[in-house]
This record gives C-alpha cells, sequence and structure tokens, in this order.
C-alpha cells in the first residue's frame, strides 16, 4: 500500500442502501467508466428486487474482503455465531470450501443443513407441515476481469455448476453433534424434493483501502493503520427458476494481521415454493441484515444479524494461503497435535505426533515419517435413528508419513498414515429409550487416513498450523451382533468419513 491519506466521502440523507452502493461507485475516481459499469451492473441485479434476506449463497464464493487471502477458504457457519437469541432451525448449519485453484479458476462446495420444526416448534406436527432437507451445491467460476493498484481492487467472475437436494446425511450429521454436545435431538421427516438443479451465478467484488492518519485523541491505538470500504455484490440463478442475490456495503479497517468489517447488507430469494422447508428458510431469512467482521490472520469471524427480528447468522472461517505459509521442510524432529471433527459418522479426534530424529535424519522417500497416538470419540446415529446411537471410543498407535508437492505447491502437503488399535462400540438410547443399552463389545481395529494440509500460519523457527481435509477409515478385527431392546443389531462394521481439523506442530 503507498502513503497517503483516504478521502472521505459524505452520504447524502435519506438514501436506501441501493442510493449508497450506486453513490460510492459514482465517486469512485480511480476506476474508469468501463470498470464502474462492469461493477454497477452487478450490483444493479442484486439490488433489483424490493425484497432482502439475510443469508448466504450456496455455490457462490463466499463473502470475504479482498484483503483477506484465501487460496483455500474453509467455512462453518450456524446460527449459534448471533449477536441475538440462536433457534437451532431453518439454514441451521453450513459448511462452504472454496478453493483458486489458479488465477482465473475457482472451486466452490457447499454443503446446507435446512430444518422446519412446524407451527408447534418441538412437537410432532401433522405431516407436511414440518420436516428437513438437505442441499449439496458445487460450481467451477472464472475470473472474468480483475484490476490491482495500491489502494483497491476490483474483480468479476461468474460459475456454472449444480444444486443437489434431497437426503443427504444431514440428520446424521445435526444429531451426531447433538449428542455429542448433549443438545436436544431434532426429529424430522425427510420431505419429498429429490432433484439436482444447474446454476449459474455472477459476482462482483470491489476493495477500497488506504493508509490512515489517526488522530491525536486516538493516538493509543498506534500508527499504520488503513481504512476505506468493501462494496460487494452476486447473484444466482438455477434451472428450478430460483433466483438469489445479495448487496453488502461495509466500512473496513485493517492494521497488521488485523481486518474488521462493519455495513449493512440487502439479500433475496425468489423461487423457493417447491416445499415447505425451502419456503420457511427463506421467508426466516428475509430482512435487511447488519454485519460485523473480524479477521486475525487466518481466522474469520463474522455474525449476521436481521435488522427486521431476532434472527441471524454468523460463521467461523479459515483461510490458508502460500503468502501466510512457513513450512518446516527442513525440520528433522519436533511434536504436535491434531484436533479434527468427523461425518457424516460425526467423532471428535486428539491425537499426538512426534517426529523422531533417529527416523528423520535424511528425507523418507521424500517426506517426513511421524509416530502417532490417536483418540477418537463418537455417539453417530444408528441410521437416521433419534432414539438409537452407537457409543464409539478408539485408541490406536501408527505412524504417518507426509511430504510436499515441491516445485509446484509446497505449501500443500500430502499424507498418509495407518495405525492399529482397539476400538469399543455399545447401543445406547435416548428419549423414551435412555436407560436401554447393549453390552459393549471390544475389538482390534486398523485405521487408515489420507489427505491434505494446507499450510495457514506459524514461525518458521517455532510453530506451524495447518488445515487439514481428508478421509480416514476402520476395519474392526470383526463385526458383531448385540442384543439392545429386544433386538439384534450388527456393530463393530467397516466405515469410511470425511475428516477436517487443524495440526499444529513445534519445534
Amino acid at each position: 500500500m503507498t502513503e497517503g491519506v483516504g478521502r472521505g466521502i459524505a452520504l447524502p440523507s435519506g438514501k436506501s442502501i441501493t442510493d449508497f452502493t450506486l453513490y460510492f461507485l459514482k465517486h469512485i475516481s480511480l476506476l474508469s467508466r468501463s470498470e464502474t459499469l462492469r461493477l454497477t451492473f452487478v450490483l444493479m441485479i442484486a439490488v433489483a428486487s424490493g425484497k432482502s434476506h439475510a443469508g448466504e449463497i450456496p455455490a457462490v464464493p463466499p463473502r470475504l474482503p479482498p484483503i483477506l487471502l484465501d487460496t483455500l477458504h474453509l467455512n462453518w457457519g450456524n446460527d449459534v455465531f448471533t449477536l441475538g437469541g440462536t433457534q437451532d432451525d431453518f439454514r441451521t448449519q453450513q459448511v462452504f470450501l472454496s478453493a483458486r485453484l489458479s488465477d482465473r479458476w475457482i472451486l466452490s462446495i457447499d454443503h446446507s443443513i435446512l430444518t422446519f420444526r412446524g407451527p408447534t416448534r418441538n412437537e410432532p406436527d401433522p405431516i407436511g407441515t414440518e420436516g428437513r432437507l438437505d442441499q449439496l451445491s458445487t460450481s467451477f467460476g472464472y475470473m472474468l476481469y480483475q484490476r490491482q493498484e495500491p489502494s483497491f481492487e476490483l474483480e468479476t467472475s461468474s460459475g456454472l455448476g449444480f444444486r443437489a437436494s434431497g437426503n443427504l446425511a444431514g440428520a446424521r450429521i445435526q444429531n451426531g453433534f447433538h449428542r455429542l454436545i448433549d443438545n436436544g435431538l431434532i426429529d424430522l421427516p425427510y420431505v419429498d424434493t429429490e432433484r439436482t438443479d444447474g446454476l449459474i451465478w455472477l459476482q462482483g467484488n470491489l476493495q477500497y483501502l488506504k493508509p490512515h492518519v489517526m488522530p491525536d485523541w486516538l493516538g493509543w491505538l498506534g500508527a499504520d493503520w488503513r481504512s476505506g470500504y468493501w462494496l460487494y455484490a452476486a447473484t444466482l440463478a438455477t434451472t428450478d427458476l430460483q433466483w438469489d442475490g445479495t448487496a453488502n456495503v461495509s466500512a473496513l479497517a485493517a492494521k497488521g494481521p488485523w481486518k474488521l468489517w462493519l455495513g449493512l447488507r440487502a439479500d433475496w430469494r425468489e423461487g423457493y415454493d417447491r416445499d415447505i422447508v425451502q419456503t420457511a428458510t427463506a421467508a426466516n431469512e428475509e430482512g435487511t441484515s447488519f454485519s460485523f467482521g473480524l479477521a486475525l490472520g487466518s481466522l474469520v469471524l463474522e455474525t449476521t444479524q436481521n435488522l427486521d427480528s431476532d434472527t441471524g447468522f454468523g460463521r467461523v472461517g479459515f483461510n490458508a494461503d502460500p503468502a501466510m505459509a512457513h513450512s518446516f521442510s527442513g525440520r528433522k524432529s519436533g511434536f504436535g497435535t491434531q484436533f479434527s471433527i468427523f461425518i457424516p459418522e460425526v467423532y471428535f479426534q486428539l491425537q499426538g505426533r512426534w517426529l523422531p530424529s533417529f527416523l528423520n535424519s535424511a528425507s523418507v522417500w521424500g517426506g517426513r515419517l511421524y509416530s502417532i497416538v490417536d483418540a477418537r470419540y463418537g455417539e453417530p446415529p444408528l441410521g437416521n435413528s433419534t432414539e438409537v446411537f452407537v457409543e464409539s471410543m478408539q485408541l490406536t498407535v501408527g505412524g504417518e508419513w507426509e511430504t510436499e508437492i515441491r516445485g509446484v505447491s509446497p505449501w500443500i502437503k500430502p499424507y498418509i498414515g495407518l495405525s492399529l488399535g482397539w476400538r469399543r462400540e455399545q447401543v445406547v438410547g435416548d428419549e423414551e429409550l435412555s436407560d436401554v443399552k447393549s453390552d459393549a463389545v471390544d475389538r482390534a481395529v486398523l485405521v487408515g487416513d489420507a489427505g491434505l494440509r494446507f499450510d495457514m500460519a506459524g514461525n518458521r523457527r517455532s510453530w506451524h498450523l495447518q488445515l487439514l481435509l481428508g478421509l480416514s477409515g476402520w476395519v474392526p478385527l470383526n463385526d458383531a451382533r448385540v442384543m439392545f431392546h429386544d433386538s439384534f443389531m450388527r456393530i463393530q462394521k467397516p466405515d469410511v468419513s470425511a475428516v477436517t481439523g487443524f495440526t499444529l506442530s513445534f519445534l
């Protein structure tokens, strides 16, 4: 960033958020007329409707100020991250992964769990008046235009993809988490919607940020502040005639690894009338929203609060980027820990890691060989049941080989692990079966892990934080049949789950 002071822009009174956005665009003198028209076109599409919603658009890369480095971004959205009360309903959980595959190409994957508990909350309602639905969206985007200057950045992108709706393991994931944290279980039938639709989206992003001279009375905040504003708009349409859009206007400030933004959002969704869950979710998200975001290095926190009600949504995000990486390629010894979550079979993992020098005096097949001790615990539902769960504990010892993609993406570390140990499973009941348990069954178990780690942050001389995405599979020595509530049930079965988490290493 070059030295200077950001110019002030006064907003005339009595203007709407649409006028606010276009007024800013009109007064950005650093942009050419054609560039202004590009972003204005995207913004006009996003504010064309008289309605406004608050919620993320599945399949469109998540809203983030360009100042944040996000070659890989993992985002977990939930209504627990709000300023008001939580309701654990409607878009009750959203997991978003976006990756910049090159300077131009972007991949976005989203999984959303939608629920509607009906007119009588937490009580059975007539068929057709309550239910649940899951959505899985995937798209490839292309950067149509990008201009970067010392004080601002402008980019527009578009993408194509699909959105699948139906039973996509949302009930298992939601109730698996609820069981672990001892929260109420959500017993809802899936609605009849089972379909896959194509989609197309358009997105525009502008950031104006320059060094700012703090007045004397704010001198205690320190120097090197940058301030400005951030404009964002996106719209999406599907072959099911659903139409989504969002427009965002925020003040932006940054100092070192800290980034702050504060602003207003206007969102809408049209055409969500195929089932009661999608209709209720869209209606719940309606309204103009206040948003506040905070980023510290790789960590992103944001809360969005509806101004017309006490509803809201929030997210915790994690960024990985080569510019934030601090490779430990040359280290021969060290220790660390790993914390991960598994889905759809929901387990928590805590792993101890040791990089012994006697095994790493030289490169092991081009990588490093770790010794690991791995503990996992979970109580996933048996099928989609809200009354029967399989309480599982596992402890294994083994090894893991990790390398890096040298010469291409050294900040990405592929890994393969193998361990052997002990696993205990027991069928337990809840609700009307809360006092019923089966016998516990112990088995020897073989565990295999594979995936990628992405450098997030660290200090080359002391510590290193990585984001993990992978798969984990386990094979007990043999299965077992146990008696539970006058019925035989099969447990200790081989299975595979996706895993995401964090690895923290020390020298």
